[in-house]
This record gives C-alpha cells, sequence and structure tokens, in this order.
C-alpha cells in the first residue's frame, strides 16, 4: 500500500511539473478524486468546472465534445477506440486552451495508486509541457533512441498516427515501438504509458 501510495505521489508530482492535472472518475462518470491543480482548475472554473460532480465545460459550445470523449472511455465496447482522442477546452482571456485526454482504467493502474472504484482518468494540461531529454528517458527505461523519440511524441499526447507522421516513419515501424515502450514499461495503453514515464521524471 505505501509503494502503491508513493507511486502515485511521484506521477502526480511529475504531471503536476508538466503543467497537468488529473481527475478520476467513477463509473457514472461524476468526479471521484482530483489533483489539487485540477481542484484548483474547476474551483476558478478555468476552462472546466464540476456541476453536481459532473464536469462541464466553461464554454456551452465545447460540451458536446467533452460529453463524447467521457461517454467513448466510460463505454467498455469503445473505450479503445477513445484512447488516442483528445479535446480541448476553450478558456477566459484568450489563454491556450485546456488539453483533455482521457483513458479507461484497467486492473493494472492501482500501480499508480488508483483505486478500484474509479473507472476513467483524465489528464488536464494547461501549458505545453518541456519535452523530457531523450538521453533520460533512454537511461530510466532501457529504450532505443528511436522508441525514446516515439515517446517524446505520445507524452505531447500525439496518437499513435500523428506521432509516426511527425517522425517520418511508418505506421507499422511505429506500432513495433510502441509494442517495445509497453513491454519496457509494463503497460498495456497510451495513457498508461504516459502515466508510467512521466512518474521517473520527476
Amino acid at each position: 500500500m505505501r509503494r502503491a501510495h508513493a507511486e502515485a505521489s511521484a506521477a502526480t508530482a511529475a504531471l503536476d511539473h508538466l503543467g497537468a492535472a488529473i481527475i478520476t472518475l467513477n463509473r457514472d462518470g461524476r468526479v471521484r478524486s482530483a489533483t489539487p491543480s485540477a481542484d484548483a482548475l474547476m474551483a476558478s472554473r478555468d476552462g472546466i468546472s464540476s456541476k453536481g460532480g459532473r464536469l462541464a465545460a466553461l464554454y456551452r459550445q465545447d460540451q458536446p465534445a467533452l460529453d463524447r470523449l467521457l461517454s467513448d472511455i466510460l463505454d467498455p465496447a469503445r473505450c479503445i477506440e477513445a484512447e488516442a482522442r483528445e479535446v480541448r477546452l476553450r478558456r477566459d482571456g484568450g489563454r491556450a486552451a485546456l488539453r483533455i485526454s482521457a483513458g479507461a482504467i484497467h486492473k493494472r493502474l492501482p500501480n499508480f495508486g488508483v483505486d478500484d472504484g474509479a473507472a476513467a482518468v483524465l489528464i488536464v494540461r494547461s501549458v505545453a509541457p518541456a519535452a523530457p531529454r531523450l538521453d533520460a528517458l533512454v537511461a530510466l527505461w532501457g529504450l532505443t533512441p528511436a522508441e525514446a523519440r516515439l515517446a517524446v511524441h505520445l507524452l505531447k499526447p500525439l496518437s499513435l498516427a500523428d506521432a509516426a507522421a511527425a517522425l517520418g516513419i511508418g505506421h507499422e515501424t511505429a506500432r513495433s515501438h510502441l509494442k517495445a515502450l509497453f513491454a519496457k514499461t509494463g503497460t498495456r495503453r497510451q495513457t498508461e504509458l504516459v502515466l508510467r514515464l512521466t512518474s521517473g521524471m520527476t
């Protein structure tokens, strides 16, 4: 239990450092927990808020996209397809939009200290994170340079197809690198991969 709590704290600290906040959802779609930075965003209605435990976009026009993402990620039949998606929520003052990516929680995620009652995790970024150094990823996770380059793009986050295009590599090559990333980090999905990689970047 202590180890799980320590891993969760490390992952949260790393994500906060990268300008990210984490929100977990119950199976009914209501907010279960939030990091301090996520609580602050919601309390100040900075692009997103919580009304009756449900997430609400600041601008009404952004709500359908947020609702679709949450519906997809909470539906077991569609969560694989939804994993690579993200939505952008506009903010006041012309500031950069919030980027929200989401993933379903599977039984392996208690490795990150997320309890079994949670059904989904949302990663909310309000600023573009600084790109991690390739040599740090190679040293921490035993990645090849090609795998580390893909990991950097997936941390932005980009879909696998967009990351492959940005790197100028084929989709099958990118899939091969992604499988190696999953194997080396003990993960199965991109959301898990982001949490695992960032937990070692404090």
